[in-house]
């Protein structure tokens, strides 16, 4: 038997936010933010999961949905939790300076933000759409100045020391762009 849309919000709500309070927790204690990654994406899956299951409509496209968010946020989850949370003690003090973070120090930001930007096309021709001007905007604003560079940055410098200020030197903070020559020491 299906559950009220509304049921459904309130019991996703409560799990995750019991779900996110406790890895905050956890985080806090360890020092480990990682484990809140692996969290956010199992959250996501078994949100999926739940609202697929319990969800009307046509059954085997509830579980073709309920499948894919699965296996998208299992795969995500081991993949995290390998890298953030169990870590490979080779990479231990490294700065990641393969593929985009070649050219950015925060490829995920840019690219979050420019996903936002698709929203403002998405309502082009609508007679509000300037009012989707403030989805990019405040999610740069955020990224750049609260919550994303800045805390990530001080923490980068925390964990990997010169190494990751010798990239701070070399590399773009948000937009990716062409590394710079690495100032010689004297």
């Amino acid at each position: 038997m299906p559950l009220h849309p509304g049921v459904q919000i309130a019991v996703g709500f409560a799990a995750v936010s019991t779900m996110m309070i406790g890895l905050w927790l956890v985080q806090r204690r360890t020092g480990n933010a990682g484990i809140v990654d692996v969290g956010w994406t199992a959250g996501i899956g078994l949100l999926g999961i739940f609202f697929a299951a319990t969800s009307g409509g046509y059954l085997p496209r509830r579980i073709l949905v309920a499948a894919l968010i699965g296996v998208w946020s299992f795969r995500l989850a081991v993949y995290l939790l390998r890298d953030r949370v169990i870590g490979q003690p080779e990479n231990r003090g490294k700065t990641c300076r393969a593929g985009w973070w070649r050219y950015s120090r925060h490829p995920n930001y840019f690219f979050e933000w420019l996903h936002w930007w698709t929203y403002v096309v998405l309502a082009a021709g609508a007679p509000y759409w300037w009012v989707t001007l403030g989805a990019p905007a405040t999610m740069l604003y955020f990224l750049l100045f609260v919550t994303g560079i800045p805390p990530t940055e001080a923490q980068a410098l925390a964990s990997r020391g010169d190494d990751y200020r010798r990239y701070q030197q070399t590399t773009s903070v948000f937009i990716p762009w062409f590394p710079k020559k690495e100032r010689r020491r004297e």
